[in-house]
């Protein structure tokens, strides 16, 4: 069985911000409650201190890999200030990653 190695940028922010979030020149971001942002948008938020991530903790990972394709399914557990609210924030999280010339690189969250 392949281990998937992600280094730290596992344990950013959303199981995603960092290098990997920012390679799908599509992405879209969904809040917690819904809201959908553009990639651009969702980065703007972050630059101007909207939202400000302190730390993710995850618990029940589990990685499933199909040939080029894995997925990454797990609880995680938010600590951040998001438009004014504090706390610590629990979601449901499943990333989806492609292998690339040896790498595994981010495609979607679904």
């Amino acid at each position: 069985m392949e281990k998937i190695k992600l280094n730290n940028k596992l344990e950013c922010p959303v199981v995603g911000i960092g290098t990997f979030m920012l390679q799908p020149i599509d992405a879209q971001f969904v809040h917690m409650s819904g809201t959908v942002q553009s990639k651009a948008q969702y980065l703007k938020d972050i630059e101007m201190g909207r939202l400000d991530y302190k730390h993710t903790e995850l618990k029940d990972v589990e990685v499933t890999i199909e040939g080029e394709y894995s997925c990454i399914k797990c609880r995680a557990y938010l600590t951040a200030t998001a438009y004014g609210a504090t706390g610590t924030f629990p979601m449901n999280v499943k990333s989806w990653f492609q292998k690339v010339d040896g790498e595994w690189k981010y495609i979607s969250k679904k």
